[in-house]
């Protein structure tokens, strides 16, 4: 009977020193909820500063059509009215 009480102590001592042994390697929920926050934070940053830019690119080439559409009809207006 000692034998086996024996034999669960020392397995019930390694079960143990193996959960301490993971405990170092896992994330806690807090860890990864701060992570996903922070990554979220970043990618929001990140679209708005995506989205103002494609705006003024889209002004810019729309100015851009208008300026040449005009000089086009300023062009045709010239040739025939000379």
């Amino acid at each position: 009977m000692n034998k086996k009480h024996s034999k669960i102590s020392k397995n019930s001592c390694s079960i143990k020193i193996f959960q301490k042994n993971s405990k170092k390697f896992a994330f806690t929920l807090a860890e990864t909820m701060i992570a996903f926050i922070i990554i979220g934070i970043v990618a929001s940053i990140t679209v708005v500063v995506l989205v103002q830019n494609n705006q003024k690119d889209a002004f810019a080439l729309s100015l851009k059509k208008f300026y040449s559409t005009t000089q086009q009809a300023l062009n045709y207006w010239k040739t025939e009215n000379v």
